[in-house]
């Protein structure tokens, strides 16, 4: 009986030690939302960490994982995103170990909303509808509420190009409004305040955003006002200063209204409305400045920039933008997925330098205009070639080894999959798009792995973001008065400056050379070098001469011309001349007095212009620019300095031979032989003149060595890349476009590797080859990203370290290919020294010479990046 006894009071006890121990993790998770509401998040973290503390104790995984997804919602707030991906992981990873398929969706659905704040939509548009696919399910009303909200934003972010309009709304737009209209019936059903909040002025930013309806601003206003007033001394601060963010951009678009009306000027009541943004935009900040909120922070200094720019108080608005910089170059800083997700991200961010340039632009300073133009390019690139450069420490533990060869093995086996099936007669669409979401999942998995090591070594060893070059130093990469650097800037949409730095005379006037550009639109400036030297820097805005309605025109027109053109000349159509001196006209006429006299350009794209091969540009007497200047190409100054580096660097190196190619591997013993195609490309055939051409040129290096058919493997390639001067690859290229880091070149599988050589594994090698050349189609293509320039192969090799990379612009055909890379590397190895870029200039003359090859699908293809003297 007193055993008994014994057993039920200790039975009470634990119930009571339980009831109380789920008490306060109830109180601590409710103390950590109401803190997280109103924006006190180190509060809110030290509630949840309790909680999580009292389940550890308890082993409870649900309410762990429910934690996890707490804490990482507040890591999103605070834009430590790859925190918050490492919650989210560990939440889900909780849930799925103890089968709590809710908390294991709401993991899912907030990495799905990360990964739309972090532009990685295809990676986010899965995750959501996994999740919402759950909780409709399950009729889990609070979370389709929530899910769709994030599902909103997705397609409200969405940029598709025609934007089609439907009664006033884009297309993704309107969309994004059945998504809220859904999520916010069901908030106001179950009496979730704060999700019914959010969502409301989520449609009035849908509203605010839409350019072709009528009275977008007052709807839009219609949303925030009422939020404002209800939100103003609620506990939902972070929130509440969110509406001021929407109010002062609907202030600021209101007093521009005038501008529709040509002709018009802003009134006192105009500019009155912009001032008021101002006022609403430092309300707005100073919360979020308190509550430590970066991302939103940065938008609001923006907002105040944009007025102060609009009231001409330039000096001022730099100010803000310099701090709004600042802030943007933390937040890319963040290891978020692999380069080029930060690269994605980036873009988001880049509007802040722009705006720097156009302030800069109404202070006549170019210089300093061209030093932040420099400062936005390239980052993902040169953060990767300063890595390499100072020596970072890429070891890996034993662990961490394997579990990057068990992530290779499974994007290697999905590759294998895929390449198969792409051989195939009868390609299975079911199955391709199986394991395309394979590839995704397989491909972010290694993405995140990356972050969370590269976030881990960031850690412990010294920053590698590479200082930003002032105007002296980039003026010194000028070698002489015979060369000029051309540098484009160019949104996705949007044709804004032409920067040209060259060397003069102390006495040059850029004002006297140019008579086609109005004054007003050109602005110059010399700068005294160290060496006695004079250095010009000249900035004009192109076909600045128009009115807007004209430029929308021209600029629309350009837009379209460029695909045109690269079609008509990769389809040998004689049809091109028309585009070629259009382009012309707008890219390059008028500046050509600048840069008359030289010899040598070095064109720096940006935007649409990556697909401009200006060696086939033609002016309007017919001639080619190739005829007048040799031409190379560089993702940015900054970077061409890193590359020059690198050459000099390589001169002292050691190599087993000058020369080492790659041609016609073998590639399958299945359809190929069925299958004859004259590109390298699609079907994947045998190109016998891809054997020919390697075979003919290592005839012009004593040290070299040919690999061809099924001796060509990657593992070859692995093993022997390092050893030879120079790299060229005669083979299959592939551009991936969505996920260029994902191209590749093909060479033969054998038992250890697969034989698809991808960007990502090249930008993370050591090369010391002085020259790579891709004989192979599309390897200068890949992706154009904002800021970051064209990603792809070449992109690739220049972060393996490789100071020159030639490759295609277009499906080149196999044969006229071979026959031009032959005359290159003739013309290279004269007895004259011709330069890299010389040579491959003088192989175009001999075909254009020729009137069987003088269309520019025989020469045009190729292009120079990087260093082109040596």
């Amino acid at each position: 009986m007193k055993t008994l006894r014994l057993i039920l009071l200790s039975v009470l006890f634990v119930c009571f030690v339980g009831n109380v121990q789920a008490q306060d993790f109830s109180s601590l998770v409710k103390a950590g939302e109401s803190a997280r509401q109103r924006g006190e998040y180190s509060e809110a973290f030290l509630n949840f960490n309790q909680a999580l503390n009292l389940v550890e104790t308890s082993g409870d995984k649900s309410k762990q994982a429910q934690i996890f997804n707490l804490r990482g919602h507040i890591h999103y707030l605070q834009a430590e995103y790859n925190q918050a991906i490492g919650n989210f992981r560990q939440a889900e990873k909780l849930a799925n170990s103890v089968k709590d398929k809710r908390e294991e969706a709401r993991a899912r659905a907030f990495l799905g909303q990360l990964y739309w704040r972090v532009t990685k939509r295809e990676d986010s548009e899965r995750l959501l509808k996994d999740a919402l696919r759950f909780f409709e399910k399950t009729n889990d009303e609070i979370n389709i509420a929530l899910t769709l909200r994030f599902q909103g934003r997705l397609e409200h972010g969405r940029l598709t190009f025609p934007r089609l309009i439907t009664q006033g709304f884009y297309s993704n737009d309107k969309k994004a409004l059945e998504l809220y209209e859904r999520s916010l019936a069901i908030s106001r059903k179950i009496g979730d305040e704060e999700g019914e909040l959010t969502t409301l002025k989520e449609i009035g930013l849908v509203y605010q955003n839409q350019d072709n309806l009528e009275q977008r601003l007052e709807r839009a206003m219609s949303y925030f006002e009422p939020l404002r007033i209800r939100l103003k001394n609620s506990d939902y601060r972070r929130l509440y200063a969110v509406v001021l963010n929407n109010i002062s951009t609907n202030q600021y678009h209101k007093g521009r209204e005038f501008e529709k009306v040509q002709g018009s000027a802003a009134t006192e009541e105009d500019l009155a409305k912009i001032e008021q943004s101002i006022k609403t935009a430092d309300e707005a900040a100073n919360i979020f400045r308190e509550i430590g909120d970066r991302q939103e922070l940065r938008e609001m200094l923006d907002r105040k920039a944009f007025c102060l720019y609009f009231l001409e108080r330039f000096s001022e608005s730099l100010i803000y933008i310099d701090e709004s910089i600042e802030i943007a170059d933390e937040l890319y800083s963040q290891q978020i997925g692999d380069t080029l997700d930060r690269s994605l991200y980036f873009e988001s961010l880049i509007g802040s330098y722009r705006q720097k340039m156009d302030a800069l632009y109404k202070l006549e300073r170019p210089a300093e205009m061209f030093e932040t133009h420099e400062a936005m390019r390239s980052l993902a690139l040169r953060d990767l070639m300063n890595r390499r450069r100072d020596g970072q420490s890429s070891d890996l533990t034993a662990a961490e080894i394997l579990e990057e060869k068990r992530l290779n093995d499974e994007l290697n086996s999905i590759n294998r999959q895929i390449l198969q099936i792409k051989q195939s007669d009868a390609p299975s669409k079911k199955l391709f798009a199986e394991l395309g979401s394979q590839l995704q999942k397989a491909r972010l998995a290694k993405e995140e792995w990356l972050s969370n090591i590269a976030s881990e070594k960031q850690s412990v060893e010294k920053s590698v973001r590479a200082e930003n070059l002032n105007i002296k130093q980039l003026c010194a990469l000028i070698p002489d008065k015979d060369t000029a650097f051309i540098e484009y800037e160019v949104n996705k949409h949007h044709f804004r400056a032409i920067f040209v730095l060259m060397k003069t005379d102390a006495g040059f006037d850029a004002f006297a050379q140019v008579k086609k550009i109005a004054r007003k639109n050109l602005l110059s400036e010399k700068i005294a070098l160290p060496d006695g030297q004079t250095c010009s820097i000249n900035v004009y805005f192109n076909k600045g001469d128009l009115d807007d309605e004209k430029y929308t025109a021209w600029a629309k027109e350009l837009a379209g011309r460029i695909p045109e053109f690269r079609e008509q000349i990769a389809r040998n159509s004689p049809a091109f001349k028309q585009n070629s001196k259009f382009l012309y006209d707008s890219l390059i006429a008028d500046g050509m007095p600048l840069f008359k006299d030289k010899t040598h350009l070095v064109i720096i794209p940006s935007g649409a212009i990556c697909d401009v091969p200006f060696q086939a540009l033609m002016d309007e007497n017919g001639r080619y620019l190739i005829e007048d200047f040799s031409i190379s190409y560089a993702p940015s100054l900054t970077t061409l300095a890193e590359m020059q580096e690198n050459r000099r660097k390589l001169a002292a190196q050691k190599y087993d031979g000058d020369f080492l190619a790659f041609g016609n591997p073998k590639l399958s013993n299945e359809t190929i032989s069925r299958f004859r195609s004259r590109y390298r490309s699609g079907k994947l055939e045998n190109l016998p003149e891809a054997q020919n051409e390697v075979q003919t040129i290592s005839a012009f290096y004593p040290k070299s060595k040919v690999v061809t058919g099924r001796n060509a493997t990657e593992s070859f390639w692995q093993t022997e890349a390092s050893k030879y001067r120079i790299l060229h690859l005669a083979t299959h290229g592939l551009s991936d476009g969505e996920k260029p880091l994902y191209s590749h070149v093909l060479l033969s599988a054998d038992a250890v590797a697969d034989g698809l050589i991808e960007g990502r594994e090249i930008a993370e090698l050591k090369l010391n080859a002085q020259m790579v050349v891709l004989s192979a189609c599309e390897t200068a293509r890949g992706r154009e990203i904002d800021g970051e320039g064209m990603v792809g192969l070449a992109w690739s090799f220049t972060a393996a370290g490789t100071p020159t990379v030639v490759a295609s612009n277009w499906k080149v055909d196999s044969e006229t290919t071979a026959d031009f890379m032959i005359d290159f590397y003739g013309e290279l190895n004269n007895k004259n020294k011709t330069s890299k870029a010389e040579a491959l200039q003088k192989a175009a003359l001999n075909k254009i010479r020729n009137p069987k090859t003088d269309n520019p699908f025989y020469w045009a293809g190729f292009a120079l990046f990087g260093d082109w003297k040596e």
